[in-house]
């Protein structure tokens, strides 16, 4: 029979953080490139007109939230959330 490995919940943002300076380029990799046009794709499924607030939970080094504001003038406030301090300063930097 063979183990799974389960990483325990309060770890996950030690892990995350761990790998935030090479996490965009690994995202890049393994999706192999398609994670850009997930993005791209993901503004059509927000509401036309109007003032809109986004939240994006999870964030990580804000690459969605990021994509967002800068392809729609109507989001007003946007917010990102996550549990992992290396992943949000390098989304700050961004």
């Amino acid at each position: 029979m063979s183990e799974k490995f389960i990483l325990p919940k309060s770890e996950s943002p030690r892990m995350f953080n761990a790998i935030a300076g090479r996490y965009d380029l690994l995202n890049s990799l393994l999706s192999l490139g398609r994670h850009a046009r997930w993005r791209q794709r993901l503004k059509e499924f927000l509401p036309p007109g109007g003032k809109l607030s986004v939240l994006d939970l999870a964030t990580g080094t804000a690459d969605v939230l990021i994509t967002l504001v800068k392809n729609n003038p109507n989001i007003d406030r946007a917010i990102g959330i996550d549990l992992s301090e290396g992943m949000l300063e390098i989304g700050k930097s961004k």
